[in-house]
């Protein structure tokens, strides 16, 4: 992998037949985490569907002005081709792994409401949070978060939280970090 492709998104709710994608952002970086390309997208929405998110979703996405900016979005279907043409300029029309943090169910949103882009998605993804949970239990290491809930932010602060995770990383003494005995 000479290139990563990172992922966030943020959604109207965490129903993946009720809610939608409210906006996408993306980062590619090489192989040292380095980024050298971005896109960022807020997926028009209707004020119908803003009035039924639940209160966590509609205090969070008020308060980041994503509710706001939603309303006079791109249109789901142009942003999908946008994320096409990152992965033919990028991965020339390979697949791409997926990376971010707790990407479960943004794959799941993408499976449904990103089609085209799926078909290009590998079934491997590089997940942060897999790293922060063994960091966590294992060496009671923490990243601190900001938690703006904005796509953008949010990814580059996952890329923040794997550099710190990889810089504890030294091959010779990961066995004994751990008390490994291979």
């Amino acid at each position: 992998m000479s290139k990563l492709f990172w992922i966030d998104m943020e959604m109207t709710g965490l129903e993946l037949e009720t809610n939608r994608i409210l906006e996408v952002a993306i980062l590619i970086t090489d192989h040292r985490l380095d980024i050298i390309d971005r896109f960022q997208a807020v997926i028009r929405t209707p004020q119908s569907l803003l009035d039924s998110m639940d209160e966590w979703n509609t205090r969070t996405h008020k308060g980041n002005g994503l509710a706001k900016e939603s309303l006079n979005g791109r249109f789901i279907q142009e942003v999908e081709l946008d994320l096409l043409t990152l992965v033919e300029k990028h991965f020339q029309s390979k697949q791409v792994f997926l990376c971010g943090s707790s990407l479960s169910l943004d794959r799941m949103f993408i499976d449904k409401y990103l089609p085209n882009f799926a078909k290009k998605v590998h079934y491997r993804i590089v997940d942060v949070s897999s790293w922060k949970a063994i960091f966590q239990d294992f060496l009671d290491l923490r990243f601190h978060k900001q938690d703006s809930h904005r796509a953008m932010s949010d990814i580059e602060e996952s890329i923040r939280e794997l550099k710190l995770y990889l810089s504890y990383i030294d091959s010779k003494k990961l066995p004994e970090v751990l008390n490994l005995h291979l």
